[in-house]
């Protein structure tokens, strides 16, 4: 019949208004009443489903219409829900001292806020190369005049071959409406947390102007949780989560640290 799903054995009918409630109990958005069906999928007045099980197409049909919102999907707009997000706790890193001690004072907060954040054995690094590593300010002694960026970055013990995902797109999604801005080549690796620190350490490396370092910027993330981790350099760290719930502890966990300045947006996003 028009409009039929077949997947199996036997059918059934199922309006669209019964199949709603029924996802909708099993993936968390029964009863609301500004959810459209129509908004997800185009479906007839009734329709038959041909399955073994119902539940099963249910399960199937529901999958296909909904996404877990706290999950992050890599490629190019990565980033389009976490930029925006109010779930973002802003840390101080560097705790002044001798030159020596802001970067390893930086380094050792960096390093544990990342864990605390994304406390699992391997995490993903999403990595942005810089265009053109030549032309960069420092470039010569900062042994960036030979070779590629990811090359760079191999030779310091993160290789990036072995590739969850590529593509080309903007580190800060603001800088696409930036006429002097390009595309940088985007990968997304798995990483040993040995590896992981490298990239910490590179991101605090960049403005102190401690070397080795790689013409890189990089974030870690926890793709099904939501969470994103970025130490922007040696100054700070933003923790950030599509979802209040994911970081919440680490709000007062680690208070002291937080960064005074953004405290009265912090409180409101994570007291309530």
């Amino acid at each position: 019949m028009p409009g039929a799903v077949k997947a199996g054995w036997s059918s059934f009918n199922l309006s669209p208004s019964s199949l709603l409630r029924s996802a909708g109990a099993r993936y968390g958005f029964a009863g609301s009443a500004k959810f459209r069906l129509s908004r997800l999928i185009r479906f007839r007045p009734n329709f038959a489903i041909t399955t073994p099980f119902r539940s099963s197409a249910l399960q199937t049909l529901g999958e296909a219409i909904y996404r877990k919102p706290m999950a992050l999907s890599l490629g190019p707009d990565w980033q389009r829900d976490l930029w925006p997000s109010q779930n973002r706790l802003r840390f101080e890193l560097g705790q002044g001292g001798s030159y020596v001690n802001i970067f390893t004072s930086s380094y050792d907060r960096a390093r544990a806020l990342a864990r605390a954040a994304l406390p699992t054995n391997e995490v993903t690094g999403v990595i942005g190369a810089y265009p053109d590593p030549k032309r960069e300010l420092g470039a010569k002694w900062r042994g960036w005049t030979k070779g590629t960026a990811f090359g760079l970055l191999e030779k310091m013990g993160v290789p990036t071959m072995s590739k969850e995902a590529e593509w080309k797109g903007y580190w800060r999604p603001e800088d696409e409406a930036d006429d002097e801005a390009k595309p940088w080549l985007h990968r997304a690796v798995r990483l040993t947390w040995d590896q992981a620190d490298i990239l910490l350490w590179n991101q605090i490396a960049h403005d102190i102007g401690v070397t080795p370092q790689a013409p890189v910027m990089s974030k870690l993330v926890d793709v099904e949780r939501g969470v994103s981790v970025y130490a922007y350099d040696d100054r700070g760290m933003d923790i950030t989560a599509l979802s209040k719930g994911s970081i919440s502890e680490l709000y007062t966990r680690f208070d002291a640290w937080l960064l005074d300045y953004d405290r009265p947006r912090m409180s409101e996003a994570f007291k309530n």
